[in-house]
């Protein structure tokens, strides 16, 4: 899977998890863009999918992205989220690239009156400073415990979160609910992108290393242009064998590749000290051992990593269809198919969820059983008014929803009562019925969430609610209704919650 084409798959699910009701993207109109592009039920387990379902994901994904990109205004915008955004970046690489080539450059010093001092050339420090970056790259690893995106420390936090923020600047311009959905979006693809994020940084500082190395040695070339040069040495604390020594170990690999001596011209290591009245040779010749060590310091071992690390985009880039979100995401959808438009009851017991509470459990029905279902609220009843909301239902659907409030203290006269006459009722029908029993925690938090011993409270509310349901053979599903992310959450297992008349009796 391509980048892109994981943009448009992100982006389309950010924007059908937010506009849950279909206001921008009709709910219908997503059951038959996902027929269109054959993608239907499949007995793996989400993970498990083929390239053929890859290919029917991104392509709905596309067609969803052009019929957004093909309507006016925030649609259009939030629709360019799924391109590469035209940024900065780009250019700002390119003018580290010439910065880095411009400072080798400049900062080159072959020396004062045409003489190059041997032992104090600038190529030695960053043929050293080099070798101690291949160190700490080959060490840190090590002890990055397999989160190796994360090891790129100060700079990658900061080039992700420059980045986040532009994004995060064009979604601000936008209405709901594209703007709600653009930094849904956001936060997955920054997450999904970010091991991609620090292999190209990289692949910058070993291109920026090899930059700098070259512009010194440019600058070293067309120095010597114009100018000729003689080579020698002076040093206060070496005598000419330990600096025939030193010059054999800095530059033997490029004498032994070029097959150019140390020293490569008639003059001997003595003679070319300055400090005893020594004129120096030629520096023609030791200027391409200079050019020999540098490759084989700085540009061939810079460029093993810069094949290293395209070849570790190449992997995430082939890894990428594989993240668990996509196919998740490819169940939900033939789940929509599979679900048809069928009728959700809730029955809202010893609670009144207000609109924004009714939205989630709206959403969590629609990722569990489908966007296609209409989701239906009974009025509330009260405390006391089991038989009146058992009356009122009328006839069952195949799927029902008993929503009650962790907040209230389980009973088994009144919450157990309506669990077991909605098994007994669905038992008797014949038919294949589904119950799901929720429980929000929201005015439980408002009302406790802020006293220490909260944590202890709210799982022995749990566990008391649990003891209630167990006779029953049915697990509860617990959320917050002011957070659709626990929603969200608990759909993506929900399947264990629902309790289903026929395999009951299996």
């Amino acid at each position: 899977m391509s980048p892109e084409s994981a943009r448009e798959i992100l982006l389309t699910k950010s924007l059908e998890a937010v506009d849950r009701d279909g206001t921008v993207l009709a709910l219908k109109q997503r059951v038959q863009a996902t027929k269109d592009a054959g993608i239907e039920p499949s007995q793996d387990e989400p993970g498990n999918w083929s390239p053929t379902e890859e290919t029917r994901l991104c392509s709905r994904s596309r067609v969803t992205i052009e019929r957004l990109a093909g309507q006016r205004g925030d649609a259009i915008r939030y629709a360019g989220f799924s391109s590469a955004q035209r940024s900065r970046l780009p250019l700002m690489i390119a003018a580290v690239f010439v910065g880095a080539f411009v400072a080798g450059t400049m900062s080159n010093y072959l020396g004062q009156d045409g003489v190059i001092n041997l032992l104090a050339i600038p190529i030695f420090g960053l043929i050293a400073w080099n070798v101690v970056m291949y160190v700490v790259m080959l060490v840190t690893p090590m002890f990055s415990k397999g989160d190796h995106h994360r090891v790129g420390g100060v700079v990658t936090e900061k080039v992700g979160r420059w980045l986040k923020r532009g994004l995060e600047s064009r979604a601000a311009v936008l209405d709901e609910p594209f703007r709600a959905s653009a930094q849904k979006f956001i936060g997955e693809w920054s997450d999904m992108y970010a091991p991609a994020h620090w292999r190209v940084l990289r692949v910058v500082a070993h291109t920026s290393a090899i930059l700098l190395a070259a512009g010194v040695l440019a600058g070293m070339y067309l120095r010597g242009l114009g100018y000729e040069y003689k080579a020698g040495w002076e040093s206060t604390f070496l005598d000419a064998d330990g600096v025939t020594r030193w010059l054999r170990i800095l530059l033997g690999p490029g004498s032994a590749f070029t097959g150019i001596g140390i020293p490569p011209g008639e003059m001997t290591i003595a003679q070319l000290d300055l400090a005893r009245g020594g004129g120096g040779e030629k520096a023609d010749q030791w200027i391409h051992l200079f050019a020999a060590n540098t490759a084989l310091y700085i540009f061939l071992p810079r460029l093993l990593f810069i094949i290293w690390e395209y070849i570790g985009l190449g992997r995430w880039r082939l890894d990428l269809g594989k993240a668990p979100v996509f196919a998740r995401y490819y169940a939900k959808l033939a789940k929509d198919i599979g679900g048809g438009d069928q009728l959700v009851r809730v029955l809202p017991f010893h609670c009144t969820p207000e609109p924004r509470h009714r939205d989630t459990v709206r959403g969590l029905i629609h990722q569990l059983w489908g966007g296609a279902a209409h989701v239906d609220f009974s009025e509330p009843a009260s405390y006391g008014e089991e038989d009146q909301l058992l009356e009122g239902m009328g006839a069952l659907p195949g799927y029902v929803v008993l929503l009650m409030s962790l907040s209230a203290t389980p009973e088994g006269e009144a919450h157990g009562f309506l669990i077991r006459e909605l098994q007994t009722r669905m038992r008797a029908s014949g038919e294949e019925m589904h119950l799901l029993v929720l429980l929000d925690e929201n005015r439980f938090r408002q009302r406790f969430g802020e006293l220490p011993e909260f944590s202890r409270r709210l799982e022995e509310r749990h566990s008391a609610w649990d003891e209630l349901a167990r006779p029953f053979g049915i697990q509860i599903g617990y959320f917050n209704s002011d957070d659709s992310a626990t929603a969200e959450q608990l759909a993506r297992s929900g399947d264990q919650l629902v309790w289903s008349s026929v395999r009951s009796d299996v």
